[in-house]
């Protein structure tokens, strides 16, 4: 049982498909497009792999969630930069792929595939983009 709670942590954690909620936009600023939302996916991924927490944070609103296979699901902007602060998370790799754009008003909806490897407590993980 452990071992599933950890590995359902672990996916959660990695965000193995990732449903992005995101964009900070007022009144002043554009629209996102389906391009402008995957260049911001684009500079996360980066910062994803980087492990650099501020960079993470930075383009992300308050409501950005992230959907593990699981089914769980984690909110807001400081997610992984508080698990990688604290040394509960390093990642060594972080790849992303079949990204999919909705848009809807002011807001991206982003889904990705994702493959990842690194630490989580500890412990090496990998996780590659879910079976078919």
């Amino acid at each position: 049982m452990k071992r599933v709670l950890a590995l359902s942590i672990a996916l959660l954690l990695v965000a193995i498909e990732a449903l992005s909620l995101f964009v900070r936009t007022s009144a002043s600023e554009a629209v996102p497009t389906s391009e402008s939302a995957l260049a911001a996916e684009q500079e996360i991924a980066r910062a994803l792999q980087d492990n650099s927490g501020p960079d993470i944070a930075s383009p992300l609103s308050d409501d950005w969630a992230v959907i593990a296979t699981s089914g769980r699901m984690a909110e807001g902007p400081s997610i992984f930069p508080d698990g990688i602060k604290s040394g509960l998370l390093t990642r060594k790799t972080f790849d992303i792929s079949e990204p999919g754009v909705r848009t809807y008003g002011n807001v991206a909806v982003i889904t990705t595939k994702v493959k990842t490897s690194g630490t989580l407590n500890g412990k090496t993980i990998r996780c590659d983009a879910m079976p078919n």
